[in-house]
């Protein structure tokens, strides 16, 4: 695992999802299409220019004609190769458009991706995705969370420019790019995602020492943030509990710990 901050913090509206985490420490892990950034597991393939000559383009040719025609014979396959080749298949924009569907479907099927950040008091973070202030903010041990779940854990790579592709690269190197590379636009979330194979809309069973903390939106109903404290209190006594208010000289929120 890379090095990482110690607490990653989850945010979340007030739904079936949330009430298991801190019922049944139950933690799903959504699908690409479940996600709000249409380049999830859909960016273009750029190549990078420098890798473009006639042997790297043959040997990409060779490898996609290897998967895609098993049982074809290597005399079979070369005469394929050196057919696209010349027909300039690699770089037919059907042939991209086909190659950026499949890819993204075969990732809508296989990966699951769990979204966190570093940040527990962000103002966008709280309108976006915990109900516009009134859901929660969920902290959790990362060495625990990470060595439950498994998979891959990074920080999202933010850029303006689409990032380029190897011709030669490998398999989880290419999808590693594909999944934690994001537009810039996304800055203000900093986030970190496990990402797992095998692993699309899944829920994981988590040990009960995995969540620390859990902060209360400010627009919640007092009526609900009762009920969420009770639970807390049955199921999770030993974390801390945190509401939130306006501060009254910036425009920030502040963190009052309740528990």
């Amino acid at each position: 695992m890379q090095h990482c901050p110690s607490i990653l913090y989850k945010y979340k509206p007030l739904n079936d999802f949330t009430y298991r985490i801190l019922r049944e420490y139950e933690l799903y892990l959504p699908s690409i299409s479940q996600l709000n950034d249409p380049f999830e597991g859909a960016i273009p393939f750029v190549y990078d220019q420098a890798e473009l000559t006639p042997e790297n383009i043959f040997l990409k040719l060779y490898s996609m004609s290897k998967k895609e025609h098993p049982d074809w014979d290597d005399s079979k396959i070369h005469e394929h190769v050196f057919n696209e080749y010349k027909r300039g298949t690699l770089f037919d924009d059907k042939h991209l458009e086909n190659n950026i569907k499949n890819t993204r479907d075969d990732i809508e099927r296989n990966f699951g991706v769990l979204s966190l950040t570093t940040q527990k008091n962000n103002f966008l973070m709280w309108s976006h995705y915990a109900e516009s202030h009134k859901g929660i903010c969920i902290g959790f041990d990362t060495e625990i969370l990470s060595n439950t779940i498994g998979g891959v854990l990074g920080a999202a790579i933010y850029q303006r420019e689409l990032p380029k592709f190897s011709m030669i690269q490998e398999t989880m190197e290419f999808m590693a790019k594909l999944l934690f590379t994001k537009s810039d636009v996304w800055i203000y979330e900093d986030e970190y995602r496990i990402t797992k194979f095998n692993a699309a809309r899944k829920t994981y069973k988590l040990p009960k020492n995995a969540i620390k903390e859990v902060i209360l939106g400010m627009s919640m109903p007092h009526t609900l943030k009762n009920e969420l404290i009770s639970i807390i209190t049955e199921k999770l006594p030993d974390i801390s509990v945190f509401d939130t208010s306006l501060n009254k000289s910036t425009f920030d929120i502040d963190l009052l710990q309740i528990r």
